[in-house]
């Protein structure tokens, strides 16, 4: 108000310098009391945009701030116009580049006074990625120049380009193939002075601890992996069936068994189908096969813990089975 009351007994390059302060603390306001966001799901889009954004939402992005500006310089006759286009930061100082991208669009507010012609007013908080520093900067420039490249060498991937880079690919294939058939040479006639001479050569040395290294690592990592399916298996078992794998090996057993003779179990079918088919088309006992998946089916529904002499008598039963396979 006090702005206004100057600009009210003001005349030439004063009112117009005034005219700009009403506008650049109008600015500071917005910045201070509205929020800058992309979410605009609280949007009525039944309402006037301004108002709602001044009103209602207090937030909103580039766009909601320049336009409210811009509206409230012209009702204090404040001559402004709205400004859209891109805001650039300079990336890249070694060619002095400008990288232009979908996140620069802006809006702004500019004032037009006769003295000054037109002024740039930004009633626009920063938003955080323009507020971030550092590593997450570097991780958007990087992010920015992969695009950029996808762009330039693969959707813009004319006959030029092409050639250009199966050429690049040809010579990285023919210097690798030479460099690989070249340290073969080295490494084989190295081999050969040791075996000839009992030499033992530093780069043969340290190859052989290479190998074993990985070797070692490679293994290692394999009876990890062994270890830990064969603790996950146990714990499905004892937390699924209420036993443990001694207990169960024996269907386990018969289910690989029956496998490698070209019968898996169907997802629609019941171990006690299974059994019925393996009688049927391998010739097998149906009574010892029936009695392997009743005692499978007390203790995996039942939760009923097998007998020694239960397990014995499936073991004897699979055992009579894998004779008759054998044959």
């Amino acid at each position: 108000e006090d702005l206004l009351q100057l600009r009210s007994n003001a005349q030439g390059k004063q009112r117009h310098d005034l005219d700009i302060a009403i506008a650049r603390r109008i600015a500071e306001r917005l910045r201070s009391s509205y929020a800058y966001s992309l979410d605009l799901s609280e949007a009525d889009r039944t309402c006037d945009g301004v108002d709602n954004f001044l009103f209602h939402m207090k937030k909103g992005h580039c766009e909601y701030f320049a336009s409210a500006l811009t509206v409230m310089c012209c009702a204090l006759d404040v001559e402004a116009r709205l400004a859209t286009g891109f805001h650039a930061d300079r990336h890249g100082a070694d060619g002095g580049e400008f990288v232009v991208r979908n996140r620069d669009a802006h809006a702004w507010t500019e004032v037009f006074t006769p003295s000054t012609d037109w002024i740039i007013v930004d009633a626009s908080p920063a938003r955080r990625d323009q507020q971030a520093g550092g590593w997450w900067q570097s991780f958007l420039n990087f992010w920015t120049n992969l695009r950029f490249t996808w762009h330039e060498k693969v959707v813009g991937y004319d006959f030029e380009a092409r050639r250009g880079f199966w050429t690049w690919l040809r010579r990285l294939a023919s210097s690798s193939i030479d460099a690989l058939a070249s340290g073969a040479r080295s490494l084989r006639d190295r081999f050969v002075n040791l075996l000839a001479h009992g030499h033992i050569d530093r780069a043969v040395l340290r190859f052989s601890i290479l190998a074993a290294s990985i070797g070692l690592i490679l293994e290692g990592l394999l009876v990890f992996r062994l270890i830990r399916r064969s603790v996950r298996r146990r714990r499905w078992l004892r937390a699924s069936h209420g036993v443990g794998w001694r207990e169960l090996k024996f269907i386990f057993k018969l289910f690989k068994l029956l496998r490698k003779h070209g019968l898996t179990p169907r997802p629609d079918q019941t171990p006690l189908d299974l059994a019925d088919e393996a009688a049927d088309e391998l010739h097998l006992p149906r009574d010892a096969l029936c009695e392997i998946i009743e005692l499978y089916y007390r203790v995996r529904w039942g939760k009923v813990a097998p007998q020694a002499k239960e397990i014995k008598a499936a073991e004897n039963h699979l055992a009579r089975i894998t004779a008759m396979l054998s044959t």
